[in-house]
C-alpha cells in the first residue's frame, strides 16, 4: 500500500529555466545558513507545499527560487538552529507554531520523536502510521535523521522532507525523500534498527 502527496508539483520551483523539487539549503547567502540550514529549509518545503495547495493562504507567490529563498530566510526567523542546529523535533515543531502565529495562518502540528535508546522508541508500526497519516492528509512530512545507520543514502544530523511511504509488507517499508533538490527512496525499518541516535517526524495539519 502506498500513501503519496497528491501533487508533487507543488513543490516545484524554477531555477535557471529549469524545475527542482523544493528548496535547498545551498541557496542561503551565509555559510553558517548553508551548513546549519536544514531544519528551515524543509519548514519552508512544508509550507510550500500546504500553500502552494490552496490549504492555507499565500500572499506572495512561490514559482521560482527567489520565492522559496524569501520563504526560507522568514522561516529561519522563527525556525532557528542553534550550535547544535535544529537537533529535535520539539525545536523544528516550536519554530513552525512561531511562524503560523507571527502569520495569522491557521494551522497545527504534529511531532513524532524516536529515542536514541531503541528500547524507549515508539514501535515501528507507530512510526510508519505516523507518517502514514501526514501524508493521507495531503502533506508532506519533515524527518529528523540524527544518525544514518547503515541507510548510505542519507546525511547524518539532517532535516529531509518524506514525500510517500510504499508499505508492501509489515517488514518492507520504504519511503520516498526530497533532499535539497534530490529525491531518493530508502527503507524506513533498515533506519529505525541500525540508528544509534533516533531522530523523529512532524507535520502540519491544516
Amino acid at each position: 500500500m502506498k500513501t503519496a502527496l497528491r501533487t508533487l508539483d507543488h513543490f516545484s520551483l524554477a531555477v535557471n529555466n529549469q524545475t527542482v523539487c523544493g528548496c535547498n539549503q545551498d541557496w542561503y547567502p551565509t555559510i553558517w545558513q548553508r551548513k546549519a540550514g536544514c531544519g528551515p529549509t524543509t519548514a519552508s518545503n512544508l509550507l510550500i507545499y500546504h500553500l502552494r495547495a490552496g490549504h492555507l493562504p499565500m500572499t506572495r507567490p512561490l514559482r521560482s527560487k527567489e520565492d522559496g529563498l524569501y520563504l526560507m530566510e522568514t522561516v529561519w526567523r522563527h525556525v532557528t538552529p542553534t550550535a547544535m542546529g535544529v537537533h529535535t523535533p520539539e525545536h523544528f515543531e516550536k519554530g513552525l507554531q512561531s511562524f503560523l502565529g507571527a502569520n495569522n495562518l491557521s494551522a497545527q502540528t504534529r511531532s513524532l520523536p524516536v529515542h536514541h535508546r531503541p528500547s524507549q522508541r515508539p514501535p515501528f508500526a507507530a512510526v510508519v502510521a505516523f507518517i502514514r497519516s501526514g501524508l493521507a492528509l495531503d502533506g508532506p512530512v519533515a524527518f529528523l535523521n540524527l544518525h544514518n545507520g547503515t541507510v548510505h543514502q542519507l546525511d547524518p544530523w539532517h532535516w529531509v522532507t518524506i514525500t510517500a511511504i510504499n508499505e508492501r509488507n509489515e517488514a518492507a517499508v520504504e519511503i520516498e525523500i526530497c533532499d535539497n533538490l534530490n529525491r531518493f527512496t530508502m527503507d524506513l525499518r533498515e533506519w529505525y534498527e541500525t540508528t544509534s541516535r533516533g531522530g523523529g517526524f512532524v507535520y502540519l495539519v491544516v
